[in-house]
């Protein structure tokens, strides 16, 4: 790749370059337009990422364990310590508890995942909304237009996992969950090279939606209303394995909702317009153009008080 992904690691603040998994493969996809037909036509199918996804799930794939966690310099002293059988093992490997800790103040919102966040304050229905490369259209993207009415003006968080990072994904807010669908798709890859090549990926891959009414109460009496988590497969993502599909289940802040099979992934989150705010950091990171490295259950929005 011509130019590093540059991101902020929120921990420090400083300026960070990711290291990408895969790039070879990434380059011959995304690199040419020859690549991207080849891609849209067999590399993007669900079955070429169900094939690659098996081999993980093999006893020779835990032989990649070891390489994996030098290279990409991973923490292991935060996850649980196995055994890992397979590389998927290692792949939806669990936080220790005391690693990462969701916020109880109920008028804080905590992010979901571990990942890179982009913020978007206000998003119409109406309009394709670009950024970053991205193009988001939400009555394309949810597929629903009463419920892409009902988030008309609201707030969208975009959250991009990679290969190296945790892959298990959470309720932020505690609520009931009212309506899960899913949307067929492709499986192209999330990675910045290729969302510069095809901007629409998150509106034409497959998707889980949820949708879930809050039922925190909070001191200033403030309501959150309902919220929308979207899980976008990917690339070699054989699998997105949901938790709490059903409607009027009850959920809890901080609760895994489900995780991701081997490959980078997204998820997004949608608010109902006039509802939060996020902080300040992820505001000017994200209009700077730049993506924001956040750990699980730090805060990343406050209910709006005015």
């Amino acid at each position: 790749m011509k130019n590093p992904i540059n991101y902020i690691h929120r921990p420090t603040g400083e300026v960070a370059t990711e290291k990408v998994y895969g790039q070879s493969g990434l380059n011959l996809f995304y690199g040419s337009s020859f690549g991207i037909k080849i891609t849209s036509t067999i590399f993007s199918k669900k079955w070429f990422s169900k094939l690659l996804g098996s081999f993980e799930d093999t006893g020779f794939s835990r032989f990649k364990i070891k390489e994996f966690i030098g290279k990409f310099n991973i923490n292991m002293k935060e996850y649980e310590p196995g055994p890992y059988r397979t590389f998927n093992d290692f792949f939806i490997r669990k936080f220790l508890p005391e690693s990462r800790v969701f916020s109880e103040n109920t008028l804080k919102i905590p992010a979901p995942c571990e990942g890179r966040y982009f913020v978007i304050p206000s998003i119409k229905k109406s309009n394709s909304f670009v950024v970053k490369n991205i193009s988001i259209n939400l009555e394309e993207l949810i597929q629903d237009p009463e419920l892409a009415s009902k988030f008309d003006g609201g707030s969208l968080v975009i959250i991009r996992l990679c290969p190296v990072d945790y892959h298990r994904f959470h309720f932020p807010i505690s609520g009931e969950i009212k309506q899960f669908k899913k949307i067929s798709g492709p499986l192209h890859s999330v990675n910045p090279l290729a969302l510069s090549k095809k901007p629409d990926i998150l509106m034409s891959n497959e998707r889980h939606l949820t949708l879930i009414h809050s039922t925190e109460t909070t001191p200033a009496n403030l309501y959150l209303g309902h919220y929308l988590q979207i899980e976008v497969g990917a690339l070699m993502v054989g699998k997105i394995y949901q938790k709490h599909p059903q409607p009027n289940t009850l959920v809890k802040r901080g609760e895994e909702k489900g995780y991701f099979l081997f490959g980078g992934s997204s998820v997004l989150l949608l608010f109902e317009p006039n509802k939060i705010q996020f902080d300040p950091d992820l505001l000017e990171n994200t209009q700077k153009g730049l993506e924001t490295w956040v750990p699980l259950g730090n805060p990343i929005a406050s209910l709006k008080t005015v």
